[in-house]
C-alpha cells in the first residue's frame, strides 16, 4: 500500500472537521430530505460519519427520530 510522505516520517495528520456553519447545512439536507451523506461529505471534503454524526448530534430530539446507536430507546425489544 502506499503510504503518504507525512506517514512516512510518523508525521500524524489531523482529521477534517466540519465548522458549526458547515454543519448547519448537512443538517438542514437531511430534513429536507434533499442528499445523502455522500454528497456533503464529498463537498466538504470529510468522510461519510463526520456528515453523520453532525447530523445525529444536531437533530430534533422530539420528532420522532430514531435513538442514537447503542441507547436502549432504539432497541426493538421481543
Amino acid at each position: 500500500m502506499a503510504r503518504s510522505a507525512a506517514d512516512a516520517h510518523g508525521i500524524v495528520q489531523e482529521q477534517p472537521e466540519l465548522n458549526p456553519r458547515q454543519k448547519a447545512h448537512p443538517v438542514a439536507w437531511h430534513a429536507a430530505g434533499e442528499r445523502t451523506g455522500a454528497e456533503p461529505a464529498e463537498l466538504f471534503g470529510v468522510a461519510r460519519p463526520t456528515v453523520h454524526r453532525a447530523v445525529r448530534e444536531r437533530r430534533p430530539r422530539d420528532e420522532g427520530w430514531p435513538a442514537a446507536a447503542g441507547s436502549a430507546r432504539g432497541r426493538i425489544m421481543a
